[in-house]
């Protein structure tokens, strides 16, 4: 199954809604997929957009989110009519700030892993190996309902993982950045080496996570509910996770998705999962 970021938003708003047991969330790889290899390969689940999300560079590398239209509550008080309108107005603003922001920030997401990968000895095969681990990167871009656009390095992470949720897993640390979409439409080459650096960085931390991630572990993370306006923007809800780290800066949720280091004042602990 190939998602966008925009149905991810939806499908965590659906699981968040539904009364019942603990809420499904993404396992670590495991240990026999790590063992037949890792490789850097691009993957087509980067190239589905939807009205949330647009590419601003060529290389598809740079992904941007943003879900501000018209009011979901409207939408829904006229219907199926009312909900295709909201579609239609969050998609405009969406290509709105994409001719703002196209070809503004050329950082490259892939040569930035690969030197986060040779940093933390991580050995990237040349092609994808049946079996094994395949990581997709990009830059991750998020507006939220402030105007400020936030930014994480990410990963689309796809290996044969039992009890997954979905077949591809999504990787996010989020940044120390923020910026408006006219500050990045101005962006100097000052600003876009920092993001580049900030990108590699992110990398770093997200490759020893994947390194250190353990099956076993994970029955001993607290499971809890979570409300963060970088990982669900726009719309203000409890969603169920489980903290597999944290530290002063971030928490690192372990959601439906995949995992998110988030930092704390992007993210509320709301209490535990019950």
């Amino acid at each position: 199954m190939r998602y966008s970021l925009g149905v991810a938003v939806l499908v965590l708003m659906l699981l968040a809604g539904c009364a019942g047991g603990p809420p499904p969330v993404q396992p670590p790889v495991p240990a026999e997929a790590k063992a037949k290899g890792v490789s850097a390969v691009r993957s087509a689940v980067l190239d589905k957009t939807d009205h949330m999300t647009a590419h601003l560079d060529d290389a598809r590398e740079v992904l941007y989110l943003q879900s501000f239209g018209n009011s979901v509550a409207v939408g829904a008080l006229f219907g199926p009519l009312g909900i295709m309108a909201n579609m239609a107005s969050t998609k405009a603003a969406t290509e709105a700030d994409q001719a703002k922001l196209q070809g503004r920030i050329p950082v490259h997401a892939s040569q930035a892993f690969r030197e986060a990968a040779q940093e933390t000895g991580l050995p990237l095969g040349p092609k994808w190996t049946e079996g094994g681990v395949n990581f997709s990167p990009y830059l991750h871009l998020v507006k939220l309902g402030d105007g400020k656009v936030l930014a994480a390095s990410a990963l689309v992470v796809e290996a044969p993982t039992p009890g997954a949720f979905f077949p591809q897993a999504r990787y996010l640390y989020q940044l120390p950045l923020g910026y408006t979409v006219d500050e990045l439409s101005l962006a100097t080459p000052a600003t876009v080496a920092e993001i580049d650096r900030q990108l590699q960085a992110g990398y770093v931390e997200l490759i020893r996570f994947y390194q250190s991630d353990k099956s076993e572990a994970m029955s001993g993370e607290k499971l809890v509910k979570y409300k963060s306006d970088f990982l669900n923007p726009r719309f203000d809800f409890e969603a169920g996770g489980k903290i597999a780290a944290e530290n002063a800066e971030r928490v690192w949720i372990r959601n439906v998705f995949g995992i998110a280091a988030v930092l704390r004042s992007n993210i509320t602990i709301v209490g535990p999962w019950e």
